[in-house]
C-alpha cells in the first residue's frame, strides 16, 4: 500500500515527497491528563519534486501533531476533524516539522478521511515558516501531507 505524498507549497513552488513511513499512536493520559492521537511521519530519503534553492540541503521532512481527545475509540475516528490554530503551546509541541530544523505548524486541520484494517487515511493541511528562509524573510508554505498511518498500540503519556 502507497503510505502518501507531503508537498510544501513554498514561495517559488512546490515541493514534494514520498512518506516512508507513518504512525499513529493512542495514548492514555494518566490521572490527570487527557487522551491523545499522535501522528508521526517521515518522508523518503528522495524527493519526488525539490526546488533549486534547496536541492543540496537533501531534506528528508519528518513531523508529528498530535491532539487531544475524550476517547480512545479507533472506531470512532473516521470522520473527525480536528482544527488547532497553533502549534506549539509552551513548549507542547502539538505540531511540529523538520526540514533542517524543527519549525511549528500553524493554523492546521487534520481529518481522519478513511479506514483500512488497522490503517488510517488522514489528511493534514497547515502553515509553517518556509523551509529555506527560518528568518520569516518569505511568505510561510503551506503544508499537505495526506497519508495512511499504520495504528500503533496504546501506550500511556502519564
Amino acid at each position: 500500500m502507497d503510505v502518501g505524498t507531503l508537498s510544501l507549497h513554498r514561495f517559488n513552488g512546490t515541493e514534494r515527497f514520498s512518506i516512508a513511513s507513518a504512525e499513529l499512536f493512542l495514548l492514555k493520559g494518566g490521572d490527570d491528563s487527557a487522551c491523545s492521537l499522535l501522528f508521526e511521519f517521515e518522508a523518503a530519503d528522495t524527493p519526488l519534486a525539490t526546488l533549486p534553492d534547496t536541492e543540496s540541503l537533501r531534506a528528508v521532512p519528518n513531523g508529528e501533531f498530535s491532539v487531544e481527545v475524550v476517547s480512545l475509540d479507533k472506531d470512532d475516528l473516521v470522520g473527525r476533524a480536528f482544527s488547532i490554530p497553533e502549534g506549539d503551546i509552551g513548549g507542547g509541541g502539538l505540531a511540529r516539522i523538520y526540514y533542517v530544523a524543527h519549525d511549528a505548524v500553524r493554523d492546521w486541520t487534520l481529518r481522519v478521511l478513511e479506514r483500512d484494517g488497522s490503517q488510517f487515511r488522514v489528511s493534514i493541511e497547515g502553515f509553517c515558516t518556509d523551509v529555506n528562509y527560518y528568518d520569516g524573510s518569505k511568505s510561510d508554505a503551506r503544508l499537505v501531507l495526506d497519508a495512511w498511518f499504520a495504528l500503533r498500540p496504546s501506550q500511556s503519556s502519564g
